[in-house]
């Protein structure tokens, strides 16, 4: 695909994340009813997730008629071109009032992630990006940063796919290697901060491919690696994901056990 289909796909995901930021929103702030369920322990579902993705996936339709969709809640058919969308990432900071969530629009060809737009409204924060465009947010070229020595910080999620004690075992290493960590709670936001610079990584065990499709795309824009997360995914099974500073990538590679991409 030329860059000039893949700029217009980044055009439409930017105007349709926005949209639906706004539609999530009025479920943040109380103007219709939340009606959270749970697909299973500790994961939220909300009104506000099924809706949302509704009207992302209307919206590429009518924009991208032969592109093929797959989203976290309605699932989806594959094909060689395909969107991959988690209409909210961070779902229980959403249904808890807590500010981390976003709308996260992943585009991939051929298996290769190309597009990624992750957007925040809450905190006013949109990331976007697409193979040989560079990495933004907000409009403004953004890259990682390398930590000072002695200071660098991972994202180290958790999920129902990943037992107690490989994800304690996986902290233990890092705190051992001299390395801090936090938990964010959604993925694609995590991914957009390593992208800017406000993290120096981010690692989960397993997680779905719509949590990281379109953060990938934004960090190996904005100057960082990645392990091959998309290469040879069931989209509806998902894979380990790891996302740092170039001179961070083989240290937080060999202390996941996560290889980087080539």
């Amino acid at each position: 695909m030329s860059a000039r289909e893949l700029e217009a796909r980044l055009a439409a995901a930017t105007t349709i994340a926005r949209e639906a930021g706004k539609l999530a929103l009025e479920w943040w702030t109380g103007k219709r009813a939340l009606g959270t369920t749970f697909k299973g322990r500790h994961d939220f579902l909300t009104q506000a997730d099924g809706a949302v993705e509704v009207l992302v996936r209307e919206r590429l339709a009518a924009a991208f008629p032969g592109d093929a969709f797959v989203g976290e809640e309605g699932g989806g058919a594959g094909g060689t071109s395909q969107w991959v969308v988690d209409p909210i990432d961070g779902t229980s900071n959403f249904a808890t009032g807590v500010a981390d969530w976003c709308v996260s629009i992943g585009y991939r060809e051929v298996g290769i992630a190309k597009v990624g737009v992750i957007f925040a409204p809450v905190l006013g924060e949109l990331y976007a990006a697409r193979t040989g465009g560079g990495a933004f947010k907000n409009d403004a070229r953004i890259a990682v940063m390398e930590p000072p020595t002695g200071g660098a910080i991972l994202d180290i999620d958790w999920g129902n796919g990943i037992s107690k004690a490989d994800y304690f075992g996986l902290v233990g290493r890092v705190v051992d290697a001299g390395l801090d960590f936090r938990r964010a709670g959604s993925a694609a936001l995590a991914l957009a901060r390593v992208a800017a610079g406000a993290r120096h990584g981010y690692l989960q065990l397993w997680t779905k491919t719509w949590d990281a499709m379109a953060g990938v795309v934004i960090v190996r824009e904005a100057g960082g690696v990645t392990n091959p997360f998309e290469d040879g995914v069931d989209l509806k099974q998902g894979n380990p994901i790891l996302a740092t500073t170039p001179g961070l990538g083989a240290l937080v590679s060999r202390l996941s056990g996560i290889p980087l991409r080539a």
